[in-house]
């Protein structure tokens, strides 16, 4: 087997792309049976790529090159490194908008801090009907309902919410740990690529499609990357 580095090229003339702005492209350059691998993530000019072709062979002065299995162990190593410390920092983002939409929503901190000692007063009224929770009697009054209902409704709220950060918690520390426990064999390089860059089906969703002639609606799959975050997808899959 024989490893590549290049750039594409012109459609027409062949020409390196980062040599000359393509005029009709671009393209992979002509080397015998090469078989794309993966764009280089950090110099994005660049391809990597093989061909098990003896024919095969590479254009230097085209930005073509031949290379080692090491070199291309030490680029897919580099990307997967590259791409993992992105998807680290995108996790703890997107957990951010998860708590910011299902979470926060219109209430502030106050509101939040609050709800702490209101739950309790809630759960100490609801076991013992006697119990002093003079901030319930009083939000009760005000609102112009019984302390009991409002008791019921702080405890409902309150444990649904627990039950989300929990969940958005979860969903965080899982695809956190995939990605810290990730390891790269250097003696199988594209098995390591295949391996970061492989997906999963976390639920399905419902899709109109259009086959046979007409519309119908069909559960479809939702694939999401085994070590990338795609969080609000986990999240809002049953069973994720």
């Amino acid at each position: 087997m024989k490893y590549f580095k290049f750039t594409q090229v012109d459609a027409a003339t062949g020409i390196s792309v980062n040599q000359e702005t393509p005029k009709e492209g671009p393209r992979n350059p002509d080397v015998t049976g090469l078989e794309v691998l993966f764009q280089d993530q950090i110099n994005t000019c660049f391809f990597y790529g093989q061909s098990s072709s003896t024919r095969a062979k590479a254009n230097p002065e085209n930005q073509c090159y031949q290379i080692t299995l090491a070199e291309l162990a030490e680029a897919v190593s580099i990307n997967i490194a590259h791409l993992n410390e992105r998807n680290k920092v995108a996790v703890y983002e997107e957990e951010k908008a998860l708590r910011r939409t299902h979470l926060v929503g219109k209430y502030d901190e106050t509101a939040a801090v609050a709800g702490i000692y209101k739950y309790e007063q809630a759960k100490a009224f609801l076991a013992d009907s006697t119990a002093a929770v003079p901030a319930l009697d009083a939000e009760a009054l005000h609102r112009g309902t019984t302390t009991a209902a409002l008791a019921q409704r702080i405890v409902n709220r309150h444990e649904e919410f627990r039950a989300k950060e929990a969940k958005i918690a979860g969903l965080r520390g899982k695809q956190l740990d995939r990605m810290e426990a990730f390891t790269f064999d250097a003696a199988n390089p594209i098995a390591s690529w295949t391996e970061f860059n492989k997906v999963e089906t976390v639920g399905t969703q419902k899709q109109r499609v259009f086959e046979d002639g007409q519309t119908a609606e069909k559960d479809v799959p939702i694939e999401v990357r085994y070590y990338g975050p795609e969080l609000g997808a986990r999240y809002a899959a049953t069973g994720s």
